[in-house]
Order: structure tokens, then C-alpha cells, then sequence
């Protein structure tokens, strides 16, 4: 079954879903406003700090980038609600959406061509932020520094390719601990 998205707020610097990922409620933030970033790191921050936990931070990351030639065909109907009455009122925002998988086409990208990233996914717990690096005209200095913390590690999957993707931004990010977790556990695993 899909994850269920339902839209919590609209404004014009940023966007919040609530997203029912097997029972459990995340909410996402999606922005390109540096005031919205700089809250969300905030927030993480200060609620760890406040927590017992005495662990370092771990925050799951996620780098993603439109390959050169890649071109959508996305129809316009690929969201669908699962509220009725959003096919019959002018609503032009439905409550749910169910993401449908989209054709596409992809070319392969020119030699030596690597494209930068177009958006950046961090989440800690159940709080997550999506920033569209691509529409960003500036990053707030929070999140170079929250990337390059020594006292925080960043974990993925298949990620080796993420630090280099940041790198090659437009605003040239950096990040200090970053662990895929497949590598480690094919590393643990040779032992077992």
C-alpha cells in the first residue's frame, strides 16, 4: 500500500505534509526559504539537546538530482485523492494524494557530465525537510555548519555519490560524517 500525504499547511515559503508511512505519522516540510531551513535545524537541535539521550545526532539523508536528459511525461492527473468530494468541488488542493509511478524518459548524459543536487532530504525521528536546492538563491550558514558537525552523523542508503552531488550545487554544500548503510552492513556482514 502507498504511503497516504495530506497536506497540513500551504504558505508561500513552504509547504507541510503529513505523511502515514506504515502507522506512523511524519511530518515533512518542503522549502526553498532559508528562514524555513534555518527553523527546522533549529528545532531538531534544541529538542535533542533536550532529550536524555546522551547519543550523538543521527540524521538519515537523501541527495537527489535530475540526470542530463531525463525528461517527464508526468500526466496531469498523476495525484489522485482519496476524498470524494475533492472531484466534485473547485478544490484545487485534495486532502490525500497517492502518488502514481510516472513513464519517463531517460538519455543517457554526456560524457563527464554530473549533475549537482537538486534537493536535499534530512529527517531525524519522525521530522523531516525537503529543500529544493535548485530554487534556493541562498542557504542559510545553519546548515553548512549542522552538515559539517563533527558531533553529527548523516546515514543513507546508497549515498556514496551524495557528498559529491552537494559539492557541485550551486551552493557548493559540504558534509563531515556520512555513512551508507548498505557499505557498512555488507562490512559487518563479512565476518558473520
Amino acid at each position: 500500500m502507498a504511503p497516504t500525504i495530506r497536506t497540513i499547511t500551504n504558505y508561500g515559503t513552504h509547504q507541510e505534509f503529513s505523511v502515514d508511512f506504515f502507522g506512523d505519522d511524519l511530518i515533512v516540510t518542503q522549502t526553498e526559504t532559508p528562514s524555513v531551513i534555518r527553523r527546522w535545524i533549529r528545532d531538531v537541535v534544541f529538542f535533542h539537546r533536550r532529550s536524555r539521550i546522551c547519543n550523538p545526532l543521527v540524521v538519515g539523508l537523501g541527495v537527489y538530482w535530475t540526470p542530463a536528459d531525463y525528461h517527464s511525461d508526468t500526466p496531469s492527473d498523476s495525484y489522485h485523492s482519496n476524498n470524494p468530494s475533492d472531484y466534485h468541488s473547485d478544490s484545487s488542493s485534495p486532502d490525500r494524494y497517492y502518488a502514481d509511478s510516472h513513464p519517463a524518459r531517460y538519455d543517457s548524459p554526456p560524457a563527464r557530465y554530473d549533475p549537482p543536487a537538486e534537493t536535499l532530504q534530512l529527517c531525524v525521528g519522525k521530522r523531516c525537510i525537503l529543500i529544493k536546492l535548485s530554487h534556493c538563491s541562498r542557504v542559510p550558514d545553519v546548515l553548512r555548519n549542522f552538515l559539517t558537525n563533527p558531533n553529527t552523523t548523516f546515514v543513507g542508503v546508497w549515498n556514496s555519490q551524495d557528498a559529491k552531488r552537494l559539492g557541485l550545487s550551486r551552493h557548493q554544500l559540504e558534509i563531515g560524517k556520512l555513512i551508507d548503510i548498505v557499505s557498512t552492513l555488507e562490512i559487518l556482514m563479512v565476518g558473520v
